[in-house]
């Protein structure tokens, strides 16, 4: 590799579909977004063009550590690396934009492939957008270029009442929408007093354990679909394993912006555009005040969703 940085070339679907044709095998990467959209708008777009073009003899996926259980049904080869930003929103990592110029060269000569397309990935491949004068069209291209499958397996075993992922991260300056750490801490006690079966899952970095659960910090993805997979509902924020809940059949307790307070996006794309297994979504109602703008419902409003789907 030498010193000298490029930056990846842009390329939409329409060029993918024009050149395919002509190669036998697809590198695409390295993701470099947030999870939920590469959950949502690239392995399921990645997995279709296995699919809807039989002639490619393999494609060739880098993401990060750890992620390769969601692309392992269709991926031949899957490359870890992760990516040195941290601004990190919607497919794109703001304040990382660069790769060495021979990175992407290598990876090819490394795997012996010949006749590739490169897809990069610090762009939107599918142009999705919750809102906007052309939401209804670019929805229907969204569904239509993207093939999902479902995660998990059901074990008895790593059955809980409740999964939860409290969320805690400055992550692109979105702190307003962790729910606070003294509720997540008070809702434990109150759980632990009900002798309810709960675990915490997500990592350190941008997650907490709450009291009396069980720690599943950190553990496999693979391991996390399971525990989704096996268990009665998961509640928090908005984030990347709520979205991979969906995909796990979990059923959902959210704490987001409503409708009526503004959150349209949100709530319809957890209930209906990022939902390709129609999993249940209960969205938590908030006292609607200034202060709260829909992600810091009181306690006693969480707890009532979370009783009405458990008992």
């Amino acid at each position: 590799m030498t010193n000298q940085e490029w930056i990846p070339p842009e390329l939409n679907h329409e060029e993918v579909a024009q050149k395919i044709y002509d190669v036998e095998n697809i590198l695409a990467g390295p993701w470099v977004g947030e999870f939920g959209w590469e959950l949502f708008c690239y392995q399921g777009y990645l997995r279709k063009l296995k699919y809807d073009y039989p002639h490619i003899k393999s494609i060739n996926v880098i993401s990060r550590t750890g992620r390769g259980v969601i692309y392992e049904d269709f991926c031949n080869q899957y490359i870890e690396w992760d990516c040195p930003g941290k601004d990190v929103t919607g497919a794109l990592c703001l304040d990382w934009a660069e790769m060495p110029k021979d990175w992407i060269e290598d990876i090819i000569n490394s795997l012996n492939l010949t006749s590739v397309l490169y897809i990069p990935t610090q762009q939107f491949i599918i142009q999705y957008h919750a809102s906007g004068p052309r939401y209804e069209e670019y929805l229907k291209l969204f569904k239509e270029r993207q093939k999902f499958i479902k995660y998990g397996k059901i074990n008895s075993e790593l059955k809980y009442d409740l999964v939860v992922h409290a969320r805690s991260t400055t992550k692109y300056h979105t702190a307003n929408q962790n729910w606070p750490l003294e509720k997540w801490n008070e809702l434990g006690e109150i759980l632990f007093q009900e002798n309810l079966k709960v675990a915490s899952i997500g990592i350190t970095e941008h997650a907490i354990h709450i009291p009396h659960s069980d720690n599943l910090m950190n553990i496999p993805l693979e391991k996390t679909a399971d525990v989704l997979a096996s268990s009665k509902c998961i509640l928090g924020t908005s984030s990347g394993p709520m979205h991979f809940a969906s995909l796990c059949g979990c059923p959902q307790i959210l704490i987001s912006e409503c409708v009526e307070s503004g959150g349209k996006d949100n709530e319809r794309r957890y209930k209906h555009d990022w939902n390709p297994f129609k999993t249940d979504v209960n969205l938590v109602k908030y006292e609607n005040s200034p202060q709260d703008n829909g992600w810091n419902p009181p306690i006693s409003n969480v707890k009532a969703v979370l009783d009405d789907l458990l008992f």
